[in-house]
């Protein structure tokens, strides 16, 4: 006596249920849900486009560490 679907009648079902979700149309908040973009990817790129600065090395040294005043060659500037 068998309780289970075999691996054939389970396939089978499955095929059947995807023809029938074929045939159907989504629901209108389903389209709209796969229309918008995947983890709102184009704000979190466009907020990390605004975050870099075009700087050099020595300037964003100076930023990081909150260093004061122009430096060259590791010495204070004297002119």
């Amino acid at each position: 006596m068998r309780h289970k679907r075999t691996r054939r009648q389970q396939h089978v079902d499955t095929l059947s249920h995807h023809g029938d979700m074929a045939e159907r149309k989504p629901d209108s908040k389903a389209r709209a849900d796969f229309k918008r973009p995947a983890y709102q990817a184009r704000s979190l790129i466009a907020q990390q486009g605004r975050q870099m600065q075009r700087e050099s090395v020595e300037e964003y040294l100076a930023r990081k560490y909150n260093i004061k005043g122009e430096t060259r060659g590791g010495q204070k500037r004297s002119d």
